[in-house]
């Protein structure tokens, strides 16, 4: 029971369901139950959960020594419940799998896991150490489910561009708020994050800024369409208030410096949800 325990710690089991769950969401997003193929759609919520599992598996694995010198006894490798060698077999056996599965939903979908499996691995082996590169791989992280799950379903819809695009935008001023958190360790281990390179304030801009274009894209698909979202209040409702708290970040990181940012990320975080609530309301219930 601990050594499962240790591995589900390894590969970050929650963070991989949500990954699947981001696929399903983009799927019924793209219309994909109007006549839903459950096979399909269970090879690409696999997809995202294995791939997702072995590129955790393989941060851990370079990232022992750093998180040996911090003390970081969270992670089953520095526990050594899990030797370093077992953890790059359980990379090479869930990568593996994770784009066999996608490759039995379309040949679009495992190209898109091809492409992302190769992100997931150059951040772990390389791209982490620079911050600057690293914002742009994590916001990706967080869109691509969305495009995934809408092309397992045969389609991508604008709604599902939108959903994605606001996930990126989120999801990168949230990782733009940590490197604010994260500057003074940054600045001691010589780490070029976006505070190290333009300054705390220009960071707090560029924050606000990406929440405020993802509040800018939220009424298309209530004012363009395409269907359920046309002028559905089930849709606008929840996004008008995640619209509201993310407005209220981006004005306290503008206004008050990099007070509270713990909670503002929370807030940011509280908004995302709401989002994709607006999302799935409209999607679901016709």
């Amino acid at each position: 029971m601990g050594r499962i325990r240790a591995v589900l710690q390894l590969v970050r089991a929650d963070h991989d369901v949500m990954l699947a769950l981001g696929v399903v969401i983009g799927y019924a997003v793209s219309g994909g139950l109007a006549s839903p193929d459950p096979q399909r759609l269970l090879f690409s919520a696999m997809t995202a959960f294995l791939v997702g599992a072995g590129a955790f598996a393989l941060n851990d694995y370079y990232d022992l020594e750093i998180d040996r010198r911090n003390r970081r006894t969270d992670r089953p490798l520095v526990r050594g419940d899990i030797s370093p060698r077992a953890a790059v077999a359980i990379f090479i056996i869930l990568f593996s799998s994770g784009l066999a599965c996608s490759s039995a939903v379309n040949l679009p979908c495992f190209a898109i896991a091809l492409v992302t499996g190769a992100l997931a691995v150059s951040y772990d082996v390389w791209v982490k150490r620079l911050k600057l590169l690293g914002n742009f791989y994590i916001a990706y992280m967080m869109a691509i489910p969305f495009v995934f799950g809408g092309v397992a379903a045969s389609s991508v819809p604008g709604s599902t561009l939108v959903l994605a695009a606001m996930a990126y935008l989120s999801g990168f001023g949230r990782e733009v708020m940590k490197d604010i958190m994260d500057l003074p360790g940054d600045m001691e281990a010589g780490v070029r994050s976006f505070p190290a390179c333009v300054g705390e304030r220009a960071s707090r801009f560029i924050s606000s800024g990406a929440y405020i274009a993802a509040v800018a894209l939220s009424p298309i698909p209530f004012l363009l369409g395409p269907e359920p979202y046309l002028m559905n209040p089930l849709y606008i409702v929840p996004v008008l208030v995640a619209d509201s708290l993310l407005l209220f970040t981006a004005a306290s990181l503008t206004l008050e410096g990099g007070r509270r940012l713990r909670s503002l990320r929370r807030v940011s975080l509280a908004a995302m949800m709401l989002g994709l609530v607006g999302f799935l309301l409209a999607g679901f219930i016709r």
